[in-house]
């Protein structure tokens, strides 16, 4: 068994403890096994330890977030030639990301206006995730979000 195998039971087990369907676990772990192949990297170096990285993707799953709690969800139409722009102007509207999908930007912010923060948005292009998170959170950016090669920050203004 290799380092990627023990890594995506890991993982599977830490989404499913958590109530992420099978379906969706096995979604998950057959996409970090496609970024190991194409990167070459390490699944820690990559993605961390597998319970953080189970809680950043439901942290970023806007099907999580409650409604009932006082929040907006909404999902954006974007291509990679103008989400930066469009990132710009939905964290001056306080429109939190929340998560990346194939032409999508998923967020949320508050139902209540006065409750609502300005958040200022990065993206990065890189194969090797680890050490680009580390150098975006010693910057005061949080990871919020990857598709493909393309990794994204977000940080109150």
């Amino acid at each position: 068994m290799t380092d990627d195998d023990t890594y995506a039971g890991e993982l599977e087990r830490e989404l499913r403890g958590r109530g992420v369907d099978e379906e969706r676990a096995r979604e998950v772990v057959a996409e970090v096994a496609d970024h190991l192949a194409e990167s070459g990297e390490r699944p820690r170096d990559a993605f961390g330890e597998p319970a953080r990285y189970a809680d950043a993707l439901l942290a970023a799953d806007p099907s999580d977030v409650d409604d009932d709690a006082g929040y907006e969800a909404h999902t954006f139409r974007a291509t990679a030639l103008d989400e930066v722009r469009i990132l710009s102007e939905l964290g001056a509207e306080g429109w939190e990301l929340t998560g990346v999908r194939d032409f999508g930007l998923h967020a949320r912010r508050p139902a209540e206006a006065a409750a609502r923060t300005t958040w200022e948005y990065a993206r990065r292009t890189g194969v090797r995730r680890g050490p680009l998170v580390a150098q975006m959170e010693s910057e005061g950016w949080a990871p919020c979000g990857r598709w493909l090669t393309f990794h994204y920050f977000k940080r109150p203004r």
